[in-house]
């Protein structure tokens, strides 16, 4: 169940991700310091933040590699389709979303699909996070008591009576 929750995970933040990338994309940092647009500079460096906290989550937390995996195929997919394309690129070079910008034909141009592509794949080689978590262990982890190992245990043991004005038990012989 943990590896369809996490493949689920992957699928949804990828695209999530790739959308923040592009809100993030939004034109050469020096126009935006030139034009002096702050609030503008900080929805970019927020979205690139945004974006970059939820691609770690997803690489480095204890849950299956299955949503790490699928993530970066996706990012893979993304930039090799947008390199190889016959006639150019496949991604528009802007969408207008809501009023909001985003520039996806610049992301793949800066190659950032492809670095969280190979980060994210990097989260299935490790065989640990394949694994199922050990089960919690109801049985008792202390066997029986063996009387010739666990003497000492034994006499403190039948030697403690705390409602008897005297030894519980006549001491063991010698």
């Amino acid at each position: 169940m943990r590896h369809l929750w996490s493949l689920l995970s992957g699928l949804v933040l990828a695209p999530v991700a790739f959308l923040l990338f592009a809100l993030g994309a939004a034109g050469p940092v020096g126009q935006r310091l030139q034009s002096g647009s702050w609030g503008h500079y900080a929805v970019t460096g927020g979205a690139y933040a945004l974006a970059a906290v939820l691609l770690g989550l997803l690489a480095s937390l204890r849950i299956s590699p299955a949503g790490p995996v699928a993530a970066g195929l996706i990012f893979l997919i993304v930039q090799t389709t947008d390199l190889v394309a016959v006639g150019g690129r496949t991604l528009a070079e802007s969408w207008s979303i809501g009023g909001i910008t985003l520039y996806p034909g610049r992301v793949t141009a800066g190659w950032l699909p492809l670095i969280a592509g190979i980060v994210l794949l990097m989260a299935g080689f490790s065989g640990q996070r394949w694994r199922a978590w050990p089960g919690t262990r109801t049985e008792a982890t202390v066997g029986p008591v063996d009387p010739m190992v666990d003497t000492g245990r034994i006499q403190a043991i039948s030697a403690w009576a705390p409602f008897t004005e005297g030894p519980a038990a006549p001491p063991p012989p010698d």
